[in-house]
């Protein structure tokens, strides 16, 4: 008797640490998983053959944060050599264009671009009244002639996080 009495509270044991085990991977994956997925990226036109073939954007922090230092990291690479160009950024906000920028290529990337792979890195700081919520992100490349190389469009968020002291700024 005293055997079985053992077993069935082992067996409660085992499965109260399975529980534990089960609420802690289920915690992870809702906590931390977001923060380390990859951003999907689309281009332009699927019909138009770019020069430039994005592999994929790292944004970091993901999602941003308000008043605080964003980079977006873009992997491509290239099957012809770029002595130059500039990058054209649009960003809408529910679908409402609210920014451009134009950006020197060789400002963000070392140049010439070789063939091959390479990355282009900007970093910003966005105000820390900047609204929380979905971003989309639309770049065109041009290469040093004006000839359109790529395309994108990829969507980032901007969390409710934002310190007083960013307010007040």
């Amino acid at each position: 008797m005293f055997c079985c009495v053992t077993l069935c509270c082992i067996a409660e044991e085992l499965m109260e640490m399975e529980s534990i085990r089960f609420k802690l991977l289920l915690l992870f994956s809702l906590w931390i998983c977001p923060l380390i997925h990859a951003t999907e990226v689309s281009y332009c036109d699927e019909n138009v053959e770019y020069n430039v073939k994005v592999k994929g954007v790292e944004i970091s922090p993901n999602p941003i944060a308000r008043g605080k230092a964003a980079t977006f990291t873009i992997s491509a690479t290239t099957g012809e050599s770029i002595y130059g160009g500039e990058m054209v950024i649009d960003v809408s906000y529910f679908g409402w264009h609210i920014h451009s920028e134009t950006h020197e290529l060789c400002a963000e990337t070392s140049c010439p671009v070789s063939i091959g792979d390479f990355n282009v890195s900007y970093t910003q700081v966005l105000p820390g009244l900047t609204p929380p919520g979905s971003y989309w992100l639309k770049m065109k490349m041009f290469d040093g002639n004006k000839n359109e190389v790529t395309c994108i469009g990829f969507g980032f968020y901007i969390g409710f996080v934002s310190t007083v002291a960013d307010i007040a700024q």
